[in-house]
């Protein structure tokens, strides 16, 4: 066998060397382990026609250069893969020819020609070109809330016409009945009324139309009925309730093109609202930096609170942390509690009404500041001014600049500024604890806050004249009124009556800047699993940043007296004591828990914890939505 291997090799040999025709010699005997580079087939193949010179990747195997009298064009197709066979002892081998011509085209063994690697490199500024693509101001922003957290809206339920047509037909045959001449011209079928369009005849005033809402509501037996003029057409708009009323889910809102589409015009700002729908079923929206602050009225079981909930996630569901940041009063301590520890928080939720005129108060003093950093840059607004920064890096440096009369001191750094957004859930207990402050820092803020980025949000459930008084109300000209009980109500909100026609659970007039008249829309409803499902979402995803300033600035006389943390961390403090009690029984540890516990502000609170972290009764902070392990022994 050794022999016939031998002889074989040599007769390859002298095939090359003489030039003779392209063969594969391939043999079918066994061969031992030791022979590892030859196949053995049973017969011999001719191979086919050589590929013509033009198609030829590589250079020929021939050392003589004038061989190949053009240059070699460099390759464009792909190696092909060396046809792999098994053995009688199952091992893969590569077959390999072994006689080969000139113009035949072979993988070069020996090595590949240099020149041809270095095109590749080429290739590397590619990834330069997604950097042209981003432009100067674009912000890194982190992965916001999914809408899929809230329910799916319900099916839609269609009005039967036919008996949309004979509340039509007894529309018109109670206004014959007293007299009043026109004609029910048409019907708009809505989410929860139905507007009749009704067209007096010539002779017959507005105002006899109008007086018949308190009549159609008995002869249709519906619970209200609300008669307005439709603005810009010679119509009176007759709304009735429907026997079926279609519920608004506020994933249906924020899933619309008005809320989401940027090419909309109110949906391209950061304080978008998702207010609800109006009669015909079309999604409502409003931009809060346009309104630029929001009034809102509306009796118990009115749906306010549901409304407010509503605004505050859509202000989550669009903005970043950094972006906006939120300030919560809640009286009632249930309303707004839901949020607390949210990472847009700049404080934590504000139930003591006295914190909150120093709330408001600071929240002014935070305006004059803002102030000042706009006129350092010569802007105008809030969105010049981080326009700038961002241009800058994302800090402007002014110490080395002349100095300016605001700033005798040192001059700060000037960096991005968010949105504030204060949200006020009951204005009245407000105004009785505090009114004097309280209704200066309103009116200031009301005046003066829009260009520095700083907005309210005011509810009230008994919007009165002593509530909402002619120097608040005056600032706000955006309104927005729930069911109200009397006409006088609805004139203070509004000034102008049907906040006491309106149906209740959502059902409101909304008065936009420069409207002249309100406009009904329905708002959405969410619920409170819902909304915990987002908080739960945005604690597990961050943990909020108090402003320090602003801690500070809600602690009471008292603490302020004590002059930093020395009568707190002392032994015999019985606060501090009470303290450790209370985390020992609860085995949990929270400045929240504190708060509630012992009525203490955010700024105490937060020192105690600090101290039992020191003296090693709680264990460190372990991250955005984990509690504190509590090291002591339960008492």
């Amino acid at each position: 066998r050794r022999f016939i291997v031998y002889a074989l090799l040599l007769i390859v040999a002298v095939a090359v060397v003489h030039d003779s025709p392209p063969f594969t010699w391939t043999f079918t005997q066994e061969v031992p382990h030791r022979v590892s580079r030859v196949v053995i087939v049973p017969k011999v193949v001719k191979t086919p026609k050589p590929p013509r010179p033009q198609e030829t990747p590589q250079p020929p195997t021939t050392p003589e250069p004038a061989a190949t009298p053009e240059p070699a064009a460099p390759p464009k197709a792909p190696l092909v893969a060396p046809k792999v066979e098994k053995d009688a002892y199952g091992r893969v081998m590569e077959q390999q020819p072994l006689g080969l011509t000139e113009p035949t085209p072979v993988h070069p063994l020996p090595s590949l020609p240099a020149p041809k690697p270095p095109p590749r490199p080429k290739a590397a500024p590619k990834p330069a070109a997604p950097a042209e693509e981003a432009g100067p101001g674009i912000v890194d922003r982190l992965e916001l809330p999914p809408r899929r957290l809230f329910d799916p809206p319900q099916a839609e339920h269609r009005q039967d016409m036919a008996l949309l047509e004979a509340t039509r037909a007894l529309v018109q045959a109670k206004f014959t009945e007293f007299k009043v001449k026109g004609t029910v011209t048409g019907l708009q079928p809505g989410p929860v009324v139905t507007v009749y369009e009704f067209q007096p005849d010539p002779g017959v005033p507005v105002a006899k139309v109008l007086s018949m809402e308190e009549d159609l509501a008995l002869g249709l037996q519906a619970e209200k009925v609300r008669i307005d003029r439709i603005p810009g057409r010679n119509l009176v708009g007759i709304e009735v309730p429907n026997r079926h009323r279609e519920v608004i889910s506020f994933r249906e809102v924020v899933d619309s093109p008005a809320f989401r589409d940027p090419s909309q015009k109110d949906a391209r700002s950061l304080l978008t609202l998702a207010l609800g729908k109006d009669m015909a079923g079309h999604p409502v929206v409003a931009d809060l930096a346009k309104m630029p602050h929001l009034l809102i009225g509306g009796s118990t079981g009115s749906g306010k609170s549901v409304g407010v909930n509503a605004m505050i996630c859509s202000l989550l569901l669009r903005a970043m942390p950094n972006e906006v940041k939120l300030i919560l009063v809640d009286p009632k301590m249930v309303e707004l509690g839901i949020y607390e520890d949210i990472p847009h928080l700049w404080a934590p939720v504000v139930t003591d009404m006295k914190e909150a005129g120093r709330v408001l108060k600071w929240v002014v003093s935070q305006m004059e500041d803002r102030y000042k950093r706009l006129a350092l840059l010569s802007v105008r607004n809030l969105e010049g001014f981080n326009a700038k920064v961002v241009e800058a890096g994302g800090q402007i440096d002014i110490s080395d600049r002349t100095p300016n009369p605001r700033w005798p001191e040192r001059p700060p750094v000037l960096e991005h500024l968010p949105y504030v957004v204060v949200v006020i859930d009951e204005l009245a207990d407000l105004m009785m604890v505090c009114r004097a402050e309280v209704e200066e820092s309103i009116a200031r803020i009301a005046q003066k806050a829009r260009a520095v980025g700083i907005h309210l949000i005011l509810a009230t459930q008994r919007p009165s004249v002593d509530i909402v008084t002619g120097v608040i109300k005056a600032n706000l000209p955006s309104r927005l009124s729930y069911r109200v009980n009397t006409k006088i109500d609805s004139r203070t909100i509004l000034d102008s009556g049907g906040g006491e026609q309106l149906l209740g659970k959502g059902d409101a007039l909304f008065l936009a800047p420069g409207n002249a008249r309100p406009k009904r829309i329905h708002a959405p409803l969410l619920t409170e699993e819902e909304t915990l499902r987002l908080v739960d979402w945005l604690k597990e995803r961050g943990r909020p940043d108090y402003n320090r300033a602003l801690l500070c600035a809600m602690e009471t006389e008292d603490e302020l007296a004590l002059g930093g943390t020395e009568e707190v961390a002392s032994a015999g403090d019985d606060i501090y004591d009470r303290a450790v009690a209370v985390v020992k029984r609860e085995r949990k540890a929270s400045t929240s828990l504190l708060q509630r516990k012992l009525n203490i502000g955010y700024g105490r609170a937060a020192r105690i914890i600090d101290r039992m972290e020191d003296e090693g009764i709680i264990g460190g902070d372990r991250g955005a939505g984990k509690p504190r392990e509590v090291l002591a022994g339960e008492e």
